[in-house]
């Protein structure tokens, strides 16, 4: 397979330490993260920069009056995101390093060349572009004859990119795509993979073939969190484009990579500039050459300077749970009932509080399944919090005084009052308050949890809230699946 080797290489090493949360400063408790001792020598004043959304629009090309390059990012825990007040990710590192070739020609006394962070969502990235609200589209974005017509793309800094198979290390392996008839796979609602395996189907259909199963997942999951689930066996097989799967089969250990089983191959990942800055696409792609070259010694420093154990997502299914979750579910339905939460979802927190065992109990006094404290149950009314029940019904009502006291804003939308809710469980309503008004400071939406106000509690608390959250969204697709699966059982004897 052949790539811009060294370059790639610095990208995937990095791509891959973020994925395994290596960057980020350390575990965050509810009382906020520690204080950095020495900062990151990687980054300067000037590549800190992150606009949180566009300021101004202008559609120059590089010349002598530069003197800031605006890079559109798409804001993920992969590619691009702010942590304690500092920026990573993939395409933070990658341009971080362009700044400093970019700089090089510039004499010492002469002003320099500056990169500035814009993230946006990714349907945004070629927009935005376009209208000149930024000078480059950075979101490991695939070259596509559509995409061309609009943009000018760089020299590729992956080629080849072929969509892989990628299964659970304790499923049965397919080993071509006509294996894969009667068999379930969980991809990205319209994603280019769930185009492909309809395609398949109609070629398993003409040969007389059982179809795949194709479950798309609702828009807001991300190719990540389905390569979590599969390593967690929460799902058996996905479709993930091959350099991905490379950096996740280092980071999840339960994973299996098929190589030999693609839906697609022959793509390509690039930067994306405006087809009159033709000065910019030059410089990008000197640098992207310079990388074939130079970043040999910047891969050994990334990996020895950054690299720690890995925090999985578990499996709330897995079989020696199932006599709790039998023997909880009425409990938590009847909690769920008296406060009008899904009780599945109230079940997933309590999964990722303490996975859903009452004899637990925290350095702090936490208890149960809920994982509270008996001062805040005594607060709201129960003295007694021993039992799974009470513990369950006490820990689900402190959710609902939240999101009443806290998040019944009319212009908060149902699900993210529930968002809100859980990550303020975790690090404290007045947190997740104050920093609602901190993201509309930042030109974000202060009544939507993911992709605004998460950003923000990553920024200022730390990854614990936000992976907090997360989980339990995870946690509870796995359970709402699983007992829609037990309905249609049901239904069928």
């Amino acid at each position: 397979m052949r790539r811009s080797s060294s370059l790639v290489a610095f990208l995937l090493v990095v791509f891959y330490l973020f994925l395994a949360g290596v960057f980020l400063p350390g575990e965050a408790t509810a009382a906020g993260p520690e204080e950095q001792e020495t900062a990151d020598p990687w980054l300067t004043d000037e590549a800190a920069a992150v606009l949180y959304r566009p300021v101004d629009t202008r559609k120059d090309d590089l010349g002598p009056e530069t003197r800031t390059i605006r890079v559109l990012v798409h804001y993920g825990r992969t590619e691009f995101f702010v942590a304690n007040g500092r920026p990573f990710g993939v395409e933070c590192e990658s341009f971080i390093e362009y700044e400093k070739f970019v700089n090089r020609s510039i004499r010492k006394r002469k002003p320099k060349i500056s990169i500035t962070f814009i993230p946006v969502r990714f349907e945004d990235l070629i927009p935005y572009l376009l209208e000149g609200k930024g000078d480059v589209a950075a979101g490991l974005i695939t070259v596509t004859e559509e995409r061309e017509q609009k943009v000018a793309f760089t020299e590729p800094y992956v080629e080849n990119v072929s969509e892989v198979l990628v299964a659970h290390a304790g499923a049965r392996i397919p080993k071509s795509l006509e294996e894969l008839s009667g068999r379930t796979v969980h991809v990205l609602r319209g994603s280019s993979f769930s185009h492909h395996l309809h395609l398949l189907n109609e070629r398993l259909a003409a040969s007389h073939r059982s179809p795949v199963n194709i479950v798309e997942m609702p828009a807001s999951t991300n190719a990540d969190d389905i390569l979590e689930m599969v390593n967690a066996g929460i799902f058996e097989l996905t479709f993930v484009d091959d350099f991905v799967a490379e950096l996740w089969q280092h980071v999840l250990p339960d994973i299996t990579v098929v190589k030999e089983v693609m839906l697609h191959k022959g793509g390509t990942i690039a930067w994306a500039v405006r087809k009159d800055n033709p000065e910019f696409q030059k410089s990008l792609n000197a640098f992207v050459d310079y990388g074939k070259r130079h970043l040999k010694k910047k891969i050994a420093e990334v990996t020895k300077r950054y690299f720690k154990d890995v925090k999985l997502l578990k499996n709330p299914l897995q079989q020696e749970l199932f006599g709790r979750v039998k023997e909880l579910s009425p409990h938590f339905k009847t909690a769920g009932s008296n406060n009008k939460f899904d009780w599945l979802m109230v079940m997933a927190q309590g999964y990722q509080e303490s996975e859903l065992n009452q004899n637990r109990k925290s350095p702090r006094g936490a208890l149960g399944v809920m994982q509270l404290l008996p001062s805040t149950a005594k607060s709201i009314g129960f003295s007694d919090i021993r039992t799974a029940r009470n513990n369950i019904a006490a820990g689900v009502a402190y959710l609902d005084w939240i999101r009443k006291n806290y998040f019944n804003e009319p212009d908060i939308p149902a699900e993210a009052r529930v968002d809100f809710s859980l990550a303020a469980y975790n690090a404290g309503p007045l947190r997740i308050q104050s920093l609602r008004h901190e993201a509309k400071k930042r030109g974000l939406n202060p009544n939507l949890w993911f992709n605004n106000v998460e950003r923000v509690v990553l920024d200022k608390i730390g990854e614990e809230p936000v992976r907090y959250v997360s989980n339990i969204n995870r946690y509870y697709i796995a359970y709402r699946m699983s007992h829609e699966i037990e309905k249609g059982k049901e239904h069928s004897q």
